[in-house]
């Protein structure tokens, strides 16, 4: 089948632009990452990568081959190399909530920009088409916990520290750039502003001078499409996306000498396809959960065609048990000023201290109104549950296909949990999550009702 799909043009960074900091040493690859560390050039670029537009700083090498990681208890087989953070692709069509834009806002902007003011981070600004250094470590070590017990995920083969980026086909220090970006912040800055306003973007605006370094990773999955790039795909791409998604997962059950095998000729091959990767997105958020972590936006971009949850930089802790130290009569002064500090509503006091929801998850720290689990739970079990009532939608599976998808979610998600009560100390027990993720399931997917998003601590 004929390639439908965009691609880009994009140049070598050369030798001197690249540092490699970081090198997954249970990954043997069949090439140098440094060889492949491209950037966006429209212009002049030599090399063409396969894009699509919802990813705005990743791209697909076109390679598909098997590369095996191997862990004491798991292994990995992964078929496909994504680089992320090579620069600012589809400008005109990129939106964001938390960036305040709209279609078309950014259309002309260049290979990257600095962005003040982002909710996304917890260092209020965004760079886009870069990836942050910091963003790209925290990840590469949730991804090597998440993996280390069985979860379906990316996996960082490599991250290089990039000294000079392509804008305009032309190679600029990142000294120079982030020079451009501070004085540009600075403009912002007037007179008349709020004088805490002020001081925030200061802050801000230090912190990208001081901190800010980007990076390119090299990522490993087994699919490099997701659920939003089936459900946005037209006649012509769907096919060739399923296609390719279950050659997949059929050469990774291969590797890995299982006997089951995806097809996409029939309708019934297709449920159950979305059956199967039903099952291992709850398996992947029961691990997730039993680890004590929570994902935070499983939207539909997050969750690839071969089963995957990926995008790990806003995974978090839900859970800070912060331990008591000093004199015992002081303790209770101790816990009322901690409580004061933080929200209080799983505060708990336990043996060695106390325990509280996690302030870094962000606005999702209160209770939900309907199930009372911390909103960031009930949002990871909502925001599943809801991609897979929209890509069963999508593909109009039928009424039983809908109702096994839901049976093999909380199946997958009770085998991923286990017996972990990661959570018990602030009230929220094993048997509690088993019955909220079997209802909403059942209401979302297998009966196919709506269900409202979860709303952030500040909009209720």
């Amino acid at each position: 089948m004929e390639n439908p799909f965009r691609v880009e043009k994009f140049s070598p960074l050369p030798p001197p632009s690249l540092e490699e900091i970081y090198r997954n040493n249970k990954i043997q690859l069949p090439f140098d990452p440094r060889d492949v560390a491209f950037f966006l050039d429209r212009a002049h670029g030599t090399v063409e990568l396969r894009v699509q537009e919802y990813h705005h700083r990743s791209a697909d090498l076109g390679v598909t081959t098997q590369v095996r990681e191997k862990g004491k208890k798991h292994e990995h087989v992964y078929c496909q190399f994504d680089l992320k953070g090579l620069g600012f692709l589809f400008p005109e069509a990129h939106e964001s909530k938390l960036h305040g834009t709209q279609v078309g806002d950014l259309a002309g902007y260049p290979e990257a920009h600095a962005f003040l003011g982002s909710r996304e981070t917890p260092w209020g600004y965004d760079t886009l088409g870069l990836m942050d250094e910091r963003m790209a470590t925290f990840a590469v070590k949730q991804s090597a916990l998440l993996t280390s017990r069985g979860m379906r995920t990316e996996a960082f083969a490599s991250v290089m520290r990039l000294k000079q980026i392509l804008i305009q086909g032309e190679l600029v220090s990142v000294a120079d750039f982030k020079r451009g970006a501070v004085a540009g912040f600075k403009q912002d800055l007037t007179e008349e502003m709020d004088k805490e306003k002020a001081r925030e973007m200061r802050e801000r605006i230090r912190d990208f001078e001081q901190k800010f370094q980007p990076v390119i990773a090299l990522r490993l999955m087994r699919s490099v499409f997701r659920l939003r790039d089936l459900k946005d795909a037209n006649e012509r791409e769907a096919p060739f996306i399923l296609e390719e998604a279950c050659a997949s997962l059929n050469y990774e059950a291969q590797a890995l000498g299982l006997e089951e095998r995806y097809s996409v000729e029939t309708v019934e091959d297709r449920e159950r396809w979305l059956e199967s990767i039903a099952e291992m997105f709850g398996k992947n958020l029961g691990i997730m959960h039993g680890s004590g972590l929570v994902h935070q936006y499983l939207h539909m971009g997050n969750l690839s065609l071969a089963g995957e949850i990926i995008d790990l930089d806003s995974v978090q802790k839900l859970v800070l048990a912060v331990p008591f130290r000093g004199k015992s009569e002081n303790k209770d002064a101790w816990l009322e000023k901690t409580r004061a500090e933080n929200n209080p509503s799983f505060f708990q006091e336990t043996d060695k201290g106390c325990a509280f929801v996690n302030p870094e998850i962000g606005g999702f720290v209160k209770p939900d109104p309907r199930f009372g689990l911390p909103k960031a739970v009930t949002k990871d079990f909502r925001d599943l549950c809801f991609s897979l009532r929209m890509i069963g939608k999508n593909m109009s599976v039928s009424v039983k296909a809908r109702r096994i998808m839901a049976e093999k979610l909380v199946a997958g998600y009770v085998d991923g949990l286990g017996l972990e009560d990661s959570w018990k100390v602030i009230g929220v027990g094993r048997e509690r999550l088993l019955e909220v993720v079997y209802e909403i399931a059942d209401e979302v997917v297998a009966k196919g009702q709506s269900m409202p998003r979860i709303l952030d601590d500040e909009e209720t």
